[in-house]
């Protein structure tokens, strides 16, 4: 997908950030070195005057190359004499691929597709829980139901490979501590690895969003996360039926995850309610329609939390 403006603005202005702090460095290490070295100067003078006149005066273009090749050759021989590497004086880039441009022509540059992704693990809100919860540190020897949850997690792996056999949506139910949020991060990592925009809320945060974005002073800034929650290619959100009871906010809840299940986007919802209760919290249309969109994961077994790992 198009990542959101706040992402590449972001991105934007760490490229700038390196393209100065670089050209710093570059200019420090060439006065480092006219200092030490003042013949250098000297050489770099000539090269310059000369590259003026090659521009200026009908020389011929073959003697200036000459002359500016053996003035660049005696540059590197008192740069190396002086124990500096032969390219001392070059312009220090970051990415020598781009020289720290973010494009290669009209194509971004993986460095700059670097940074776009760092500022997409910011806005995710799962930039440090993914560090420590993710399929290499998923340990399935503290889960009590070992075999069921080896089933869950090979589905939830075929799931980020967009396996074609599962629904776009993944339900997560169970009771709290047996693991729902870990492998929604787990999942996150994964999406968020292969170049797409991911956002982890819980519903009651959304719910607070939505309820700001109608009501309160910053409608615009809460406006635009709204069309980042309804736009973005993978959403978590965490412990649903937690948020208000009723209300605009709960009923902006579900035409967001509707107008995301039209568009195909993908949506994972844990919850700490089974079936009965979801649908006394709420109306059998709506639970009728996330369970007819949803891939269903029921979480069994101890509570993790008091597991050692």
């Amino acid at each position: 997908m198009t990542y959101p403006t706040v992402v590449l603005k972001k991105a934007a202005e760490q490229l700038k950030k390196r393209q100065e702090e670089n050209k710093q460095i570059t200019r420090e290490k060439k006065q480092k070195a006219y200092i030490e070295i003042p013949a250098l100067l000297e050489i770099n003078k000539k090269i310059g005057a000369l590259v003026k006149l090659g521009v200026a005066s009908e020389n011929k273009v073959s003697d200036v190359k000459q002359a500016l090749k053996e003035l660049v050759l005696e540059r590197e021989q008192v740069l190396l004499e002086k124990g500096y590497p032969a390219n001392y004086l070059e312009d220090y880039y970051e990415c020598p691929i781009c020289k720290d441009e973010g494009f290669v022509g009209s194509e971004p540059c993986e460095c700059y597709k670097k940074l776009i992704r760092a500022e997409a693990y910011k806005l995710s809100n799962l930039a440090t829980r993914i560090e420590k919860e993710n399929f290499s540190t998923f340990s399935i020897e503290i889960h009590s139901e070992q075999k069921y949850m080896e089933c869950i997690l090979e589905k939830a792996k075929r799931y980020c490979k967009k396996d074609c056999n599962l629904k776009n949506n993944l339900l997560f139910t169970g009771s709290t501590g047996t693991g729902k949020t870990f492998l929604s991060s787990c999942i996150a990592k994964e999406f968020l690895d292969s170049g797409h925009f991911v956002l982890y809320q819980t519903a009651t945060r959304i719910c607070n969003i939505i309820d700001d974005a109608k009501f309160r002073h910053d409608q615009a800034e809460n406006g635009e996360y709204l069309s980042m929650i309804t736009d973005c290619d993978l959403l978590i959100i965490d412990d649903l039926g937690t948020e208000y009871a009723f209300g605009y906010p709960q009923s902006q809840l579900f035409d967001i995850l509707e107008t995301r299940m039209l568009a195909g986007k993908r949506t994972v919802i844990s919850t700490n309610m089974d079936f009965n209760e979801l649908n006394q919290k709420y109306s059998p249309r709506l639970v009728s329609r996330i369970l007819g969109n949803y891939e269903v994961f029921v979480f069994r077994g101890n509570d993790l939390r008091y597991q050692n790992p």
